[in-house]
């Protein structure tokens, strides 16, 4: 379970299951990386949700 990142140019991949790690980042710069990875922490079990109505499980 993992959700994609973009913005312009900068693409990210953090994995949400069985725990909240990154992937990679791309493009963009710590304060941005630390503000993405605040806004998941928040929303993990929102993200959680809609990938699992998403991808039907």
């Amino acid at each position: 379970m993992h959700i994609h990142i973009k913005k312009a140019d900068a693409n990210g991949k953090m994995w949400l299951h069985p725990t909240i790690e990154e992937e990679y980042f791309y493009g963009f710069n710590s304060r941005e990386i630390k503000e993405v990875k605040a806004i998941v922490k928040e929303n993990v079990e929102l993200l959680k949700s809609a990938w699992n109505e998403y991808f039907g499980q």
